[in-house]
């Protein structure tokens, strides 16, 4: 398979302007999202408990791997798949900045 970034108009553009020397307009938003703290933290625990505590627009990086409710684990059912999902995507939005990132992997099915 063919890399598709060669043909995809915004890496083509993201790539012109370095090679020029140039800042996304974005990098503003990420220069004014700066702080004098960092933290790094991974959690192995229920993600709306983990969520429900921090802060609006604090987190800077969310990379998430939830169940793909195949049913190839007790931990993998839930009947409402798409309600469920709903719950935490909604805090997942509030807690990340408006500079962050959001990384998810999921089945095809969804």
């Amino acid at each position: 398979m063919a890399n598709r970034s060669h043909s995809n108009q915004g890496h083509m553009g993201m790539n012109a302007l370095a090679k020029s020397g140039k800042a996304h307009s974005s990098a503003k938003e990420v220069e004014k999202a700066k702080t004098d703290r960092t933290f790094h933290s991974v959690f192995a625990a229920d993600c709306l408990d983990v969520l429900r505590k921090l802060p609006d627009n604090s987190v800077q990086l969310i990379v998430c791997d939830p169940p793909y409710n195949i049913l190839m684990a007790d931990w993998d059912d839930h009947v409402d798949y798409i309600g469920w999902a709903t719950h935490w995507l909604i805090e997942a939005r509030r807690v990340l900045a408006d500079s962050g990132n959001f990384v998810i992997f999921g089945g095809l099915q969804y």
